[in-house]
């Protein structure tokens, strides 16, 4: 019975890209299976992108071990989103506890460790206020939500824009033009998702600075 489950869900899957349009997958609640399944279905579906929802934002080694279980060639890996980071962001913007955005001397989170390999991300639809189910901390809109994109967006890794941050008919898209100024910020530098970090300083209380490599030239954020 599972490989009469499996072949259709293979056939799905494709006729979702062939007929759909579809060109990458993002995995849910992947603690939930075994890596190997999202390896099986990347073989056969061949996904220009995906990403597995590793919800656990305290052991970033478990992600990591994840990552390593989606596929053995390293081209073929799964991405994770970085729930550590976000955590870290959370500590660091809310509580001015900037000391969270340094791990010896890399950032935390998966983008620490592997970064091309880390989809980071502010909120998405568990974590954000109206559909909190676990209790996680939702970021704050405004002026703390625009520093964590401002970390994002100038960042390794591979940045993601919640829906309702950058398209909010609640303020009339208010934050639109400054989310789309930082997208062109990390175009018109060549950041991407290995790019080189140099953490300047991240202090408890008083700020963050960080210099960041990109294929046009370096960015300094704080």
């Amino acid at each position: 019975k599972s490989s009469v489950v499996s072949l259709g869900i293979k056939a799905w899957m494709n006729s979702l890209k062939s007929k759909v349009g579809f060109v990458g997958w993002r995995y849910d609640f992947v603690k939930g299976y075994a890596p190997w399944a999202n390896e099986l279905y990347n073989r056969e579906t061949q996904p220009a992108f995906s990403v597995g929802e590793y919800f656990d934002d305290n052991n970033v080694q478990a992600i990591i071990n994840w990552i390593d279980g989606t596929h053995p060639l390293p081209a073929f890996r799964s991405t994770a989103f970085d729930f550590p980071l976000r955590k870290s962001l959370y500590q660091a913007i809310v509580w001015r506890d900037y000391h969270w955005l340094k791990y010896i001397d890399k950032a935390p989170g998966v983008i620490g460790l592997w970064s091309d390999k880390a989809v980071t991300f502010l909120e998405n639809h568990d974590t954000e206020e109206v559909r909190n189910k676990d209790n996680a901390p939702y970021f704050p809109g405004g002026d703390q939500m625009l520093q964590g994109y401002a970390y994002l967006l100038t960042h390794p890794g591979i940045p993601c824009v919640f829906w309702r941050d950058i398209y909010d008919s609640f303020n009339n898209n208010y934050f639109e033009a400054s989310i789309n100024d930082l997208i062109s910020i990390r175009k018109e530098y060549g950041i991407h998702s290995e790019s080189k970090l140099f953490i300047a300083t991240a202090e408890y209380g008083n700020v963050y600075g960080a210099y960041i490599q990109g294929d046009r030239g370096e960015l300094a954020m704080k």
